[in-house]
């Protein structure tokens, strides 16, 4: 009998052991996971890469000028940095500011059944509020232009062609100074790639969206001498300006644009 209520105790004893070990070891999980949560940066990078989005540049075309009231930049197609005091953008036309709680309804002819218009709703909810390239509330169509093809270049080598997948839709190339080729990827995967001159990825970033950030047909892209990034999107309308997050790594900065006409 008193064997049997020894077990039984040294049982007990060692469950409570167990607990009182479970628990304590609980308590040093949370309490390492709080400490490493603290230490840990506040982006995983996977929305704007090495860098931080700049809130709130450029200021919005209806505070620039009184007569821009009720309008917003056009689709933005070009973006270049002369220095960091400087940044030309070309966009084409302006946009009326669709507010965000206020539905558009708009007919888009010729995409039913039998060529019957359909009503659509913009914005509509997980998208961004408009394309401002195409569709009936983007910014005017470019004039016609007629492409004729011509003979080349008879002494030209073709020299090797680089897959990107099915999906790659890529919009602007550069060059940087450290010999690697930079691509924004403007509505394939919404990223912006390095690639090394022997066609390999070295590193991407980039996540499609119209908030701050988020990319959406990045048309064409420029680096300042301060590192920042520049991006004009067609389809989001809009430029942007991103600066490198401090201790990122260098090589997944955007590295020195060549300059060749001017050196400020």
């Amino acid at each position: 009998m008193n064997g049997r209520l020894n077990v039984i105790f040294a049982a007990t004893c060692g469950f409570l052991v167990a607990i009182f070990v479970f628990v304590n070891n609980s308590e040093m999980l949370r309490s390492r996971a709080t400490v490493l949560a603290q230490n840990h940066d506040a982006s995983d990078q996977q929305v704007t890469g090495p860098y931080d989005v700049v809130k709130d540049w450029p200021k919005p075309m209806a505070t620039l000028f009184p007569e821009e009231k009720g309008w917003t930049w056009g689709s933005t197609q070009a973006i270049f940095a002369q220095n960091p005091n400087r940044i030309f953008i070309s966009m084409r036309g302006e946009l009326p500011i669709i507010k965000g709680g206020d539905p558009l309804n708009t007919e888009v002819p010729g995409i039913g059944d039998n060529g019957r218009g359909i009503w659509l709703t913009v914005p509509m909810p997980g998208v961004p509020n408009r394309n401002a390239s195409i569709g009936p509330t983007a910014s005017p169509g470019e004039p016609h232009v007629k492409f004729v093809a011509q003979e080349g270049d008879e002494n030209g080598k073709f020299l090797d062609v680089w897959p990107l997948g099915p999906y790659a839709a890529i919009y602007h190339l550069l060059l940087t100074e450290d010999r690697n080729l930079w691509m924004s990827d403007g509505h394939g995967t919404f990223k912006i790639l390095k690639y090394d001159l022997d066609g390999k990825m070295l590193y991407q970033w980039g996540t499609f969206g119209p908030l701050p950030g988020e990319m959406w047909g990045v048309h064409e892209f420029t680096v300042d001498q301060h590192g920042n990034l520049y991006t004009a999107e067609v389809f989001n309308g809009r430029p942007q300006k991103f600066h490198p997050r401090p201790g990122a790594d260098p090589s997944h900065l955007v590295g020195k644009q060549m300059r060749v006409a001017w050196k400020d």
